[in-house]
């Protein structure tokens, strides 16, 4: 119920049409009386967010195939593109955690690490894994 110039408006369901579409950024879903929105945007945030998980996944992985043992302390040297090393930075210590690193070094455009890997582009994650004793 509204007012307007003084009459009053009653408007039930059968008077009006609910439609959803797509907003820029959004993604937006309806299935009977249910309506969900999700804001999709990637944030420079969340992209970093993102590259720091992809790091974590290729250490990882190269642990598992170089035979390290669960526990096993480990420095990792790497050479990385700028998005990658920033996003290297700014989640270091969740990273350390996750692949039990003592230190990430970041090393010089001459070095060639014995793991070549592709986050954002071609070989922008080179690193070599090093058991600390």
């Amino acid at each position: 119920r509204f007012m307007i110039d003084g009459t009053q408006i009653h408007l039930g369901l059968s008077d009006v049409e609910i439609s959803t579409k797509d907003v820029p950024g959004w993604v937006v879903a309806s299935e009977g009386i249910l309506t969900v929105a999700l804001d999709v945007e990637i944030t420079p945030e969340l992209k970093a967010e993102g590259i720091a998980r992809e790091v974590v996944n290729r250490i990882q992985n190269a642990r598992k195939e170089g035979g390290f043992e669960v526990t096993d302390k480990i420095l990792v040297h790497y050479r990385g593109s700028d998005e990658v090393h920033n996003s290297i930075s700014t989640h270091v210590s969740y990273i350390g955690e996750e692949v039990l690193a003592s230190h990430l070094e970041r090393m010089s455009d001459e070095f060639n690490g014995a793991v070549q890997e592709e986050i954002m582009e071609a070989n922008d994650f080179i690193f070599t894994l090093i058991k600390n004793t």
